[in-house]
């Protein structure tokens, strides 16, 4: 017997893995991409014990060493601006209906976080209310009808809100051991741990264990249960705990196993999302249950997907449906719930991939995919069955490579290799012809028609018709070697051709090809990798110049601009959703841009890409509207219709935090005017003139793609964007400002719900009212002083003016009479002067004759005297003369006496000369 019941259930146990294996193959949750959130972004520590949601929408934890609440770029911790909280593990946190979050603090009892006053206060001590129940901690809290309902090892407790008596608001409920509860919406519950009790809307709680109907293995133990949660939808509570996850209705009492662990996995926590899907957290990883499709999947530890660990401990889904998942050491995974819509497979990482990490193509076929990668694999895939299987190709194909995928009709797929092209079967999994077209790989194929498909190369074009290759030789007027890229039709009779230098037009009838612009033109110089025709509009992907929109009459273009910041200089693949939006692979990843709005969104490895480098012979869309982009490390699919499909309401955007720079302390400084989510005015002193404002907004989809848009208005002109949560004001002038802060989506649409705030900066005492009055009466005062003084200066210096100006008027007349008496004595001497002026020739005349007189009297008086003075002194040079002859003394005695006389008789005359001329200057 007993070997019988171990058989029994090693057969439901081998069956339940059997079946979790196979929906997990299929299923592709197994792609989910998580965001990690861990001490480097600010928590305090990496040990998560429970989430909740406030009534603005931002998310919180409890932690190991306290509560935070979380924003797009980092975390608030509560005892940072709450010093006197008393740091520990909190294991347990909850939203009241009002707003406010209480928490439980290990050993220190429960808290309550007041937002409207930004305090906190201490509820109760729930061990020193009941000693003697030694409650050691919380299981969980729960919040109902002004209640705080808490599930503990020895029981259930009610905590009441509105109760006036302080010591009488805590009563136990029930005594039975209760490790979670779930509020019902009738306000009722079902608490339990191995015994569930249920009560329904206000009736008395009613043991539903014995009453529970196992479908499946009747003899299959639940408990114990740790946690719960209720789907609304069909009145049933979904529980996890150590054998596994059940599903139990509450109308019938049927329970059903979703999950049956082994003996060493423990589950922990369970949380069901707006999609339907049922997240329970265990020691041996994430369980995903999708309830309508009955698809059970586990995903386990991938750190390229964010799945850092494979235990964990808590699961919560917030108003957006986001997921957030607690570890035990490693932080939180927060799930986005929008960004996961990009489904990745056959990824080089998965162990069921191909081998090579790029694909090259791809194509559908009969709702198969067929890729061939980049080692030259050609790959059938069921994406219904998620079956894999590589096709034979018989060694055809030179060298082994595959360098293009194109689909003829529905069952032949043609494959260019290194020198070889093919026509394969995928239904007889066989080559049926070879064509050896160029020395060359084809680089792309259109398919005209039916019948007709046009195989590109490097000057080459074939034509393969009914199976048949005709190869052509384009009418180009340049290079013979000019590589031929892409095609798309342009009208019945012409098609394009995307080449290496630009954009050609093609007429098929007559082979002629002519350029679409002229030959100065960037549409004659440009690198085109993909073309597409929609509403008369050509769109073309190239390299370096990003997708180039074309207009098909008059050859005008102009390029599609960046998104978000994100460069898409060279762009590889178009493909064109049913709302007329074009889907652009590039360098950076994939953006939608909607020609009737020109709006542009972008998407990266971030939002879910398994990688941002795609293939642009690697693009396609299936009859479903699916879209495929293929590239490195496998291919990427999507709806575009689940990309943004909800719209979301905008939620509002918050001043998180507000601090200015004081340049007498040169310190930073939090404001004092009450907490800043609730703070409409801020009053700052005139030397807080540079201030940081923090901002942010409770929505956690797409967060890198969040953008704000502000103004000071006051200081800015006009507003400003930035995906950044905090911005830095610098010298701003005392006055008042308002500052405007909203918030756009990841969809482009910007919120009209706009966050002011009135910031007040203090003049200096010197610009206040008073002062200035002060200023303007003590300079009318002084401009009064001045009037006064300078009247008072003005006359004293008139007074010595008019001193001055008589005594220089009685000297002026003083040297007026004098100027008249020398007039006067001028006007005699001119008087004089004229009578002397008049006799003046006569006394000329009569001093000549006179001067002629003398002039003879002189001349004779000369000749006179020259007569009278040459005798003496030829007796004295004779005389001389002759004392040289006679040298005897007495002859010498003689000439010496008569020298002498005759020296006397010159003397005589020269006296008598002298005398002569005293009588002529006498006359």
């Amino acid at each position: 017997m007993v070997v019988k019941h171990l058989i029994r259930n090693l057969t439901a146990f081998c069956f339940v893995i059997f079946i979790s294996l196979s929906a997990y193959s299929k299923n592709p949750n197994r792609h989910l991409r998580f965001i990690n959130i861990n001490t480097e972004h600010g928590l305090p520590h990496n040990r998560i014990y429970d989430f909740t949601q406030d009534k603005l929408g931002f998310v919180w934890a409890a932690t190991e060493e306290g509560v935070v609440r979380i924003h797009k770029k980092g975390v608030w911790i509560l005892t940072d601006d709450h010093s006197y909280v008393p740091t520990g593990r909190t294991k347990r946190i909850a939203t009241l209906e009002n707003g406010d979050i209480v928490f439980d603090i290990m050993n220190r009892g429960f808290y309550k976080y007041d937002y409207s006053l930004d305090t906190v206060t201490k509820y109760f001590h729930l061990q020193k209310e009941f000693l003697n129940l030694k409650i050691d901690h919380v299981s969980e809290i729960s919040i109902a009808e002004n209640h705080i309902f808490l599930a503990t090892p020895k029981g259930l407790f009610s905590y009441d809100l509105n109760s006036q008596e302080k010591g009488n608001r805590l009563k136990l409920v029930l005594d039975t051991p209760s490790l979670f509860i779930e509020n019902l919406p009738d306000g009722g519950w079902v608490i339990g741990h191995y015994d569930l009790y249920y009560k329904k809307g206000n009736n008395t709680p009613v043991h539903i264990t014995p009453l529970i109907k196992k479908l499946g293995n009747k003899d299959f133990r639940i408990g114990p249960i740790v946690a719960s949660t209720y789907d609304q939808n069909s009145n049933k509570i979904y529980l996890t705990g150590k054998k596994g996850t059940f599903e139990l209705d509450l109308d019938t009492y049927e329970m059903k196993i979703i999950s049956q662990n082994q003996p060493t996995v423990l589950c922990f926590d369970t949380a069901l999302d707006l999609n339907g899907k049922l997240y329970t957290c265990s020691n041996d990883g994430l369980e995903i249950y999708d309830i309508k499709n009955e698809d059970f999947t586990i995903i386990k530890k991938n750190p390229e997907r964010g799945l850092v660990t494979d235990v964990f401990h808590k699961a919560f889904v917030d108003t957006m449906g986001n997921i957030w998942i607690s570890t035990w050491n490693f932080g939180i995974m927060f799930l986005d719930n929008q960004s996961n819509k990009f489904q990745t497979i056959l990824s080089g990482n998965d162990d069921k991939c191909f081998q090579s990490e790029f694909v090259e193509g791809i194509e559908f076929l009969n709702k198969k995919l067929y890729i061939n990668a980049s080692k030259g694999e050609l790959y059938e895939y069921d994406i219904k069955k998620d079956i894999l299987e590589m096709l034979p190709l018989d060694g055809h194909l030179i060298n082994g490579n595959i360098f293009l995928i194109k689909k003829i009709d529905e069952s032949k797929l043609l494959l260019s290799g290194r020198r070889i092209t093919t026509i394969y079967d995928v239904k007889k999994r066989k080559v049926l012809k070879e064509f050896f077209f160029t020395g060359r790989f084809l680089l792309n194929a259109f398919k005209e028609n039916d019948e007709t498909t046009w195989l590109l190369s490097w000057g080459k074009m074939g034509k393969l018709n009914n199976n048949t290759l005709e190869v052509t030789y384009p009418k180009l007027d340049f290079e013979f070697n000019l590589p031929l890229n892409c095609m798309a039709r342009l009208s019945k009779d012409e098609l394009l051709i995307g080449t290496d230098k630009g954009l050609l037009k093609f007429r098929s009838a007559t082979g002629e090809v002519s350029k679409i612009l002229p030959s100065d033109s960037l549409l004659s110089k440009v690198m085109i990798n993909y073309l597409s025709v929609h509403n008369e509009t050509i769109y073309a992907c190239t390299k370096n110049n990003g997708l180039l929109r074309i207009n098909a009459k008059n050859g005008q273009y102009s390029k599609v601009h960046k998104c978000a910041n994100t460069p898409f200089n060279t762009t590889d693949n178009i493909q064109i959703d049913s709302n007329g939006n074009l889907w652009v692979s590039g360098e950076n990843g994939i953006f939608r841009y909607a020609p009737e709005t020109e709006e542009t969104l972008t998407f990266s490895k971030d939002d879910g890409l398994m990688s941002n480098i795609f293939q642009s012979r690697s693009g396609m869309t299936d009859a479903d509207g699916n879209i495929y982009f293929g590239g490195w490390k496998g291919i990427t699919f999507f709806h575009p219709d689940s990309i943004l499909e909800t719209k979301i309401e905008h939620p509002k955007t918050f001043i998180t935090e507000f601090t200015s720079y004081n340049t007498s302390t040169e310190q930073y400084e939090q404001i004092d005017d009450g907490p800043i989510i609730n703070t409409d005015v801020i009053n700052l002193p005139t030397t807080n003139r540079r201030f940081n404002i923090s901002f942010a907004s409770a929505n956690y989809n797409y967060s890198n793609k969040i953008m704000y848009r502000y103004k000071l208005e006051g200081f800015d002109y006009d507003w400003h964007r930035t995906n950044d949560f905090e911005i830095t004001y610098k010298n701003v002038r005392p006055g008042k400002y308002t500052f405007h802060v909203t918030t756009q989506n990841a969809d482009g649409s910007w919120s009209d719900s706009i966050k002011k705030i009135k910031i007040q900066i203090a003049k200096p005492w010197w610009a206040s009212t008073w002062s200035i009055s002060g200023f303007i009466l003590l300079g009318i005062f002084a401009i009064r002083l001045l009037i006064f003084w300078r009247t008072k200066s003005l006359e004293k210096s008139k007074r010595t003016l008019q001193r001055i100006v008589e005594k220089r008027t009685k000297e002026i007349n003083h040297k007026k009479e004098e100027l008249e008496v020398q007039y006067r004595t001028i006007q005699m001497q001119a008087e004089e002067l004229q009578t002397y002026n008049d006799s003046l020739e006569e006394m000329v005349n009569a001093r000549t004759n006179d001067l002629k007189l003398k002039n003879q009297i002189l001349e004779d008086h000369a000749f006179f005297n020259s007569h009278m003075l040459r005798k003496p002194v030829s007796n004295i040079l004779g005389l001389i003369q002759l004392f040289d002859l006679r040298p005897d003394d007495i002859s010498k005695r003689e000439i010496f006496d008569t020298l002498k006389v005759s020296a006397r008789n010159l003397d005589g005359y020269i006296r008598k000369i002298q005398e002569m001329l005293r009588n002529e200057r006498k006359n």
